[in-house]
């Protein structure tokens, strides 16, 4: 397995480290810091995001995330710290939804609480709005 990486940003950016395996259909990616740099193939590619930590430098990219994903039939999965599905939920309540019904897009957030060894998984689906829904 060969692995490529990207990070555009450098160290001095708001962090985003993009790695895929050649000829892979999937990439993941490392905090969602700047992303104007990564294309839309690219972005689309990603089936995990890794978040540090919610710093507005690690997240704030998600917004374009989301953007380049609507309209697609896809589940992304993100992982990181406490309360993560709580910054995400923000983020996707921050906008009206009323012509996404139809559409079959899905975020699973995981909280990993390394400090009490558990972990919480949230779901967004489109078709409820992006309506937080819990599950352990």
């Amino acid at each position: 397995m060969l692995l490529r990486s990207y990070y555009p940003n450098g160290p001095f950016g708001d962090p985003a480290l993009y790695i895929w395996e050649l000829n892979a259909k999937s990439a993941l990616l490392f905090d969602c810091g700047d992303l104007t740099r990564f294309t839309t193939k690219q972005l689309l590619k990603v089936s995990h995001i890794f978040l540090s930590h919610c710093h507005i430098d690690h997240c704030f990219g998600f917004d374009l995330f989301l953007r380049v994903h609507m309209g697609s039939e896809k589940t992304t999965t993100i992982v990181g710290p406490p309360e993560t599905s709580l910054r995400i939920a923000g983020k996707l309540q921050g906008y009206t939804w009323n012509l996404i019904a139809d559409q079959n897009l899905e975020f699973i957030v995981i909280d990993l609480d390394p400090a009490n060894n558990t972990r919480t998984t949230s779901h967004f689906h489109a078709k409820d709005r992006f309506a937080l829904s819990k599950q352990n």
